[in-house]
């Protein structure tokens, strides 16, 4: 089915491309979501799950951890969320915020798990629907997007909050574009089938360390540069 114009919706998505280092994949789902909100809104269950296994998935490598394989979407969330909301300190009752948070968690881990059971249901992407199957319709598709752009925001948030008090310097792939700009000169891009993928994007995703470790010389030789 052809798609409609673009419906600006992902605004939580947006912010987590921008923080998070896996910003191309990110986007891509963002497009897929807006493009085919109306014109085809089963695949945007398949989108709006990917999203939030992806963030989850990604703050734990950011952490040095990995994520089991076996866990399901909603143990994913919750093990996310275990590791990155945290009561702020000096707050005045941090043991009584702590039990409330916890049970808007609970409910929010129930969302992610609603999520997932929707994709088993209605997801087009791997699934092989009929093609004269009645899907669920595109507010009800609009809702799906919606939380899954709600958690990833606020998992994401939470977590560079907490590097930010812990005084934890984090990186954004578009925080240095000439950097970005100076590798993708260097190396030509990827081509994978329809896809094309920068050589900046590739190294900041897959090899963070290699990636600062450039940034600095470059950063470096750049102070030396007459003005």
């Amino acid at each position: 089915m052809a798609a409609t114009e673009p419906t600006a919706l992902m605004t939580g998505a947006r912010f987590v491309a921008q923080h998070l280092t896996a910003p191309e994949r990110i986007e891509r789902a963002i497009r897929e979501i807006e493009l085919n909100l109306k014109a085809d809104p089963g695949v945007i269950f398949d989108h709006a799950k990917s999203l939030i296994e992806r963030t989850c998935k990604t703050i734990f490598k950011e952490m040095g951890k990995t994520a089991d394989e076996g866990w399901s979407v909603s143990q994913l969330a919750g093990f996310t969320m275990q590791a990155v909301v945290r009561v702020p300190a000096g707050h005045p009752e941090p043991e009584a915020a702590k039990k409330k948070m916890e049970v808007a968690l609970k409910g929010l881990i129930a969302v992610v798990h609603g999520l997932a059971e929707l994709r088993n249901l209605e997801g087009e992407i791997g699934h092989g629907q009929e093609a004269n199957r009645i899907q669920l319709s595109p507010c009800q598709a609009e809702f799906a997007a919606r939380c899954a752009d709600t958690v990833i925001k606020f998992l994401v948030e939470s977590d560079r909050n907490n590097q930010e008090a812990d005084g934890i310097e984090t990186l954004s792939y578009y925080q240095h574009p000439e950097f970005n700009e100076y590798v993708d000169q260097l190396h030509p891009p990827l081509n994978i089938f329809q896809g094309q993928y920068k050589a900046s994007e590739i190294l900041f995703e897959f090899d963070l360390q290699v990636y600062r470790d450039a940034l600095n010389e470059f950063l470096e030789e750049a102070k030396g540069e007459p003005a």
